[in-house]
């Protein structure tokens, strides 16, 4: 299976990313009929606020978590 970018809940309770390979009960996401990342079970619970997105910079790509603007 090929590698994905996984978002997860480490040790600490923080999320990060890591290379891994998808597996049963993932959330996935695909561009284009490939997954590009997948999330392990319940942390879409921690996500349901948050935007995930690529930005781009001087170094290159980087994903970024950013509170979902809530409308007043």
């Amino acid at each position: 299976s090929e590698q994905v970018i996984r978002l997860r809940i480490d040790s600490q309770g923080e999320i990060s990313l890591a290379l891994d390979v998808p597996r049963d009960g993932d959330q996935r996401v695909e561009h284009q009929g490939d997954i590009v990342l997948v999330l392990e079970p319940g942390i879409c619970v921690m996500l349901s606020e948050v935007i995930v997105d690529v930005e781009e910079s001087d170094q290159g790509r980087a994903f970024v978590l950013q509170p979902y603007p809530h409308s007043h």
